[in-house]
């Protein structure tokens, strides 16, 4: 995952582009290779779909990071809960 893609990123990026949109949406592709089994010297190439949606009140990142609610928000915190996948 791009560091954007964790809650904290966010509020990172604001402390260099204070003026984000309010909106953040990020469609793409991704892959990832990984040994067949532990061990193994052949690898299997898999690939999917990358989708980040942030606002202020609610982000999604359905193949890596879940999805959540921030309750609390600030210039540099947010509170809130959330799930992984």
């Amino acid at each position: 995952m791009q560091e954007w893609q964790y809650s904290g990123g966010v509020i990172l990026s604001r402390l260099f582009e204070p003026n984000l949109p309010d909106w953040r949406i990020v469609l793409g592709a991704a892959a990832e290779t990984q040994p067949v089994y532990a061990g193994a010297h052949a690898y299997r190439l898999r690939g999917g779909p990358a989708i980040d949606v942030n606002t202020a009140t609610l982000h999604s990142s359905p193949p890596a990071m879940g999805s959540g609610v921030n309750f609390l928000r600030g210039d540099h915190y947010r509170v809130g809960v959330g799930n992984r996948l």
